[in-house]
């Protein structure tokens, strides 16, 4: 699952909903492989069933791994669940049937604890796979040691399939009918996958999507699964104490630290900001642990006795994983489509736990709308410390690649996508011209385009962001901007004006910017020659700057070595390629100053401080940090020299990201 969703993070931009959409489909086969596991149950006697899963499963693992070209227009979700379809669909179906398979063959009364076995074992691979197998090997070769696991899988079943007892013969009368238990089942395991969507897209909206954020989460998923299905299980305390003292308790945090910063808007500082992205990060995790004990402690100990029933109380489960999955990774985008609520996507899990609770065991309605009650603080409380909020907001809305809004205050208009402030324009007239925020002109971006700017005539943006880098552009320049989220493009027309009033032509190119780039035609390695002049002015920028934040977590199949060398192939041979690397959690200049000395480039960096004792202003200078790389040696020389940037060959380095190989860890030791 995550080396499948890894791979195809660079085909949809990087954004955070890849894992999403990979979880929502794993959760339906899970459902076909259920299914499956029942048909083959009721359709054939032991030994053919058994002859035939060995031989589906040994075709399944025969299949290659082909992702397919993604669709121009269609929903990225469902390309997202093509692809995985086609690359391991076959697969991970064969091993999703192991547990039920593996019960009605090895003739146990009481296989629920394969099922909490099966769980620690994907909890072992969960932490190996971003410590240990991520920072070790490429793509390609965890794909190769996934198919050498899946081949000892296939040898353990064909093993336990020649052993296995007589195997059971379903009763041939008519099936119960469904009622209130297999609702509640599905409801019990929908809220932790709804909560387990909820926290991973947080903790990748703040710093980067990649299965070492995707594991956390998930890894408490798991340990809960663990923890109520063993023998003895341990179960905590009832669900509604439990998701009442949860929900509280992040209304608290969030609510009072929302509050604080709107009744002391000078408190709107780097402190407060880690302070409040600590305490959802944490509290997110926390309330996942909390919800995911008590729901899964509720689902063991509700389940089946009899053999017989498990195969419906597995099916049930998979139906709720792929309910809660559903809800976070379709309708909350759907129905939340015109608000930027971040907090949003823990409604679902809230909610669904308290409905499950009420159809389990008869509540008092007291008690059942206290449990109600605290899932709505889920919301609450994240609306008081989202960004979105207040009589300012002119926009707020989500797309497949995050959450944006636009509040007006203070004599500014301001863009957020996620957490992270994006872009900043003054409302009056004599100043909406003006470069504002990390691309203010004390920063090192309007340091480089004050200095050097006169000398570029073809400008490439990747990330439109508002358009806030547009006061630079000069008469008779062209500039092109990459933006992947066409949501952002309407936003930067709409509530902006920093295109309308550019001075350059200027075009707006949707789509992701890697393949947009390399559909565009690549610089003439002598421009100088007759024949590839025409193609060389059409082809070569002389700056390409990336800026194309999610939130605040970098894409990080932008910043890899053949990323840039796409780049340098669609520069001028004078021509800089600047990045931008702010993060309030990794330093990834040390990466660039390698990925410069492994592909012969001059490299500089600067970062941007307030001057002391200067507080932050509306549309003032944002503190950012930027990386300069160049072909030429002497390109960047001036900026060295005069302007303080710093010399990257001077300083540490860091084996450079790659499209095989790129790890967060690499950035953190």
């Amino acid at each position: 699952e995550l080396a499948s969703a890894k791979a195809l993070l660079p085909r949809h931009g990087g954004s955070a909903q890849v894992w999403t959409a990979s979880v929502l489909f794993f959760q339906g086969a899970l459902i076909a492989a259920c299914l499956y596991g029942q048909w083959l149950r009721g359709a054939l006697g032991p030994a053919s069933r058994r002859r035939l899963h060995v031989g589906l499963v040994v075709l399944a693992g025969l299949a290659p791994i082909v992702w397919g070209e993604p669709v121009p227009g269609a929903w990225p979700a469902l390309q997202v669940a093509w692809a995985l379809a086609l690359g391991v669909g076959a697969p991970f179906l064969a091993l999703a049937t192991a547990t039920v398979v593996l019960q009605d063959w090895l003739g146990r009364e009481d296989g629920y604890e394969l099922y909490a076995a099966s769980n620690a074992g994907a909890l072992a691979a969960l932490a190996a796979f971003p410590l240990v197998l991520e920072p070790l090997l490429p793509l390609d070769a965890q794909f190769r040691l996934w198919r050498a696991g899946y081949a000892g899988f296939a040898l353990l079943l064909a093993y336990c399939a020649a052993r296995g007892g007589p195997g059971s013969s379903p009763a041939r009368g008519p099936e119960e009918a469904w009622g209130c238990r297999e609702l509640s089942w599905i409801l019990l395991a929908a809220a932790p996958c709804a909560g387990l969507l909820a926290a991973t897209h947080a903790l990748s909206l703040d710093l980067a999507a990649g299965p070492l954020l995707w594991s956390v989460p998930l890894a408490l998923y798991l340990a809960t699964l663990i923890a109520a299905f063993r023998r003895p299980p341990w179960r905590p305390a009832p669900l509604p104490l439990a998701l009442a003292a949860a929900g509280l308790l992040w209304l608290a945090l969030f609510g009072g630290l929302g509050l604080l910063s709107l009744a002391a808007p000078a408190w709107g500082q780097w402190p407060l900001r880690l302070l409040v992205l600590a305490g959802r990060l944490g509290l997110g995790l926390g309330a996942l642990l909390v919800l995911a004990l008590a729901c899964h402690g509720a689902l063991a100990s509700s389940r089946p006795a009899e053999a017989a029933s498990a195969p419906r109380f597995y099916l049930c489960v998979a139906l709720g994983g792929c309910l809660g999955s559903a809800a976070v990774a379709v309708a909350v985008p759907v129905l939340g489509r015109h608000t930027g609520l971040l907090g949003l996507d823990w409604l679902p899990a809230a909610l669904l736990a308290a409905a499950a609770w009420g159809l389990l065991r008869p509540l008092p309605a007291g008690v059942l709308a206290g449990a109600l009650s605290a899932g709505a603080a889920f919301g609450v409380g994240s609306f008081l410390a989202g960004p979105a909020r207040g009589a300012g907001t002119r926009h707020a809305g989500r797309s497949f690649y995050g959450v944006h809004s636009v509040i007006e205050r203070d004599g500014v208009r301001e863009f957020f996508h996620g957490n992270t402030r994006h872009g900043v324009q003054y409302l009056d007239a004599g100043r909406r011209a003006r470069p504002t925020s990390y691309f203010h002109e004390r920063g090192p971006f309007g340091e480089l385009f004050g200095l050097l700017g006169g000398s570029f005539g073809a400008v490439g943006v990747v990330g439109l962001g508002v358009g806030a880098m547009a006061p630079y552009a000069r008469a008779g320049q062209s500039w092109d901007f990459y933006e992947l989220d066409p949501d952002v493009v309407g936003v930067a027309r709409q509530e902006f004006t920093f295109l309308a009033d550019c001075r350059a032509a200027t075009r707006v190119i949707t789509g992701d910017a890697r393949l947009q780039l390399l559909a565009r035609p690549a610089a003439c390695e002598d421009p100088s020659s007759l024949a590839c002049r025409g193609a060389y002015r059409a082809a070569a920028y002389d700056v390409l700057v990336l800026d194309a934040f999610h939130s605040d977590a970098l894409p990080m199949h932008l910043a890899t070595r053949e990323a840039v060398r796409l780049y340098l192939a669609r520069l001028a041979p004078r021509g800089i390629v600047l990045f931008h690397v702010s993060n309030r959690f990794l330093d990834l200049r040390p990466m660039f100053a390698g990925m410069a000395a492994e592909l012969g480039l001059s490299a500089a960096s600067k970062r941007s401080e307030r001057a002391p004792g200067e507080e932050e202003a509306p549309g003032g200078l944002d503190p950012s940090t930027w990386v300069a790389l160049s072909p030429d040696p002497d390109r960047l020389r001036p900026l060295i020299d005069s302007l303080g940037w710093q010399d990257l060959a001077l300083g540490p380095r860091r084996a450079p990201w790659t499209d095989q190989h790129a790890s967060l860890l690499s950035a953190l030791f």
